[in-house]
């Protein structure tokens, strides 16, 4: 018998992060915010530097605009 450990790389896509995304409770998405947040911390580059690449990409429909201005109305402390 032959036995072989495999690894496979899987990257989700946008809609399945998306989905996993709604799918979790509020914690969770709380959670998940404040995980960005750790992760922006390390970057070269501040996160609006991101934000703005988000807008400027071409692929930002008017959705997802919407979506980004309820986060933030939400978001201010």
């Amino acid at each position: 018998m032959i036995t072989r450990q495999i690894t496979i790389d899987v990257k989700p896509s946008p809609l399945e992060l998306a989905n996993e995304f709604c799918a979790m409770y509020d914690e969770e998405q709380a959670e998940f915010f404040n995980c960005v947040a750790e992760i922006a911390k390390t970057w070269d580059n501040n996160f609006v530097f991101q934000l703005q690449a988000i807008v400027d990409c071409g692929k930002f429909n008017e959705d997802g605009k919407e979506m980004m201005c309820r986060i933030g109305e939400y978001g201010e402390v």
